[in-house]
């Protein structure tokens, strides 16, 4: 439970500031990147090299930003990917068979 002074919180309602703690963040970061994260691993024609340079080039935009707590969160994940896939020459498998049916071709 996050206890917050009554003030502070009508003045961040009233600005459109929301908290969102940072298990919350990760819940929502790593779902949102595994779809990305295969379709790139298959563009790389699974090269472990290849797949970390695409994944340097990945952009990635939060438009709503504040604390940047998502643009955060996604900075670690996409590190952690890389580092990942550097160590042990592939990508992470969390998750990865269900992501599968949830990749765009315009991803």
């Amino acid at each position: 439970m996050i206890l917050e002074d009554k003030d502070t919180y009508t003045d961040r309602r009233k600005s459109g500031s929301h908290y969102t703690p940072p298990s919350w963040v990760m819940e929502i970061v790593r779902p949102a990147l595994e779809p990305i994260f295969y379709h790139r691993w298959e563009v790389a024609n699974q090269d472990p090299k290849k797949y970390c340079e695409i994944l340097l080039k990945l952009r990635i935009l939060d438009p709503a930003m504040g604390g940047a707590e998502f643009l955060i969160g996604a900075a670690q994940e996409l590190a952690i990917e890389i580092a990942w896939a550097d160590l042990y020459g592939k990508p992470r498998q969390i998750g990865r068979a269900s992501c599968r049916e949830r990749v765009y071709d315009d991803v």
